[in-house]
């Protein structure tokens, strides 16, 4: 969602902060995979956040976040299982209105 704020005599049009659903799906197999600890990093110019990801019902690990303003968002996902290697993917978000 976008925001029109006026400064004096310009506008400005930004982005509202906005509260965002991550969800990590089961294994390729369809199996859910219930012994895993999920985290989900997120990070922008000196803003950042984790939270660990639920395990839901239909076997997904989700997690809410508040992103605190709209722009790129780089996102990691943290996935640790016994007897596993620590698992690290990361990705960029373009957080705001589509």
């Amino acid at each position: 969602m976008y925001v029109r704020q006026q400064y004096e005599d310009f506008n400005v049009l930004h982005r509202e902060r906005e509260d965002y659903v991550l969800t990590l799906s089961p294994s390729s197999s369809g199996r859910a995979i219930t012994d895993a600890r999920i985290t989900f990093h997120y990070s922008m110019h000196g803003m950042r956040g984790a939270e660990k990801g639920a395990l839901t019902d239909n076997g997904n690990y989700e997690v809410e976040i508040d992103l605190m303003m709209g722009g790129e968002w780089t996102i990691s996902i943290e996935i640790e299982r016994p007897g596993i290697k620590k698992i690290r993917e990361k990705f960029i978000i373009d957080a705001g209105p589509y």
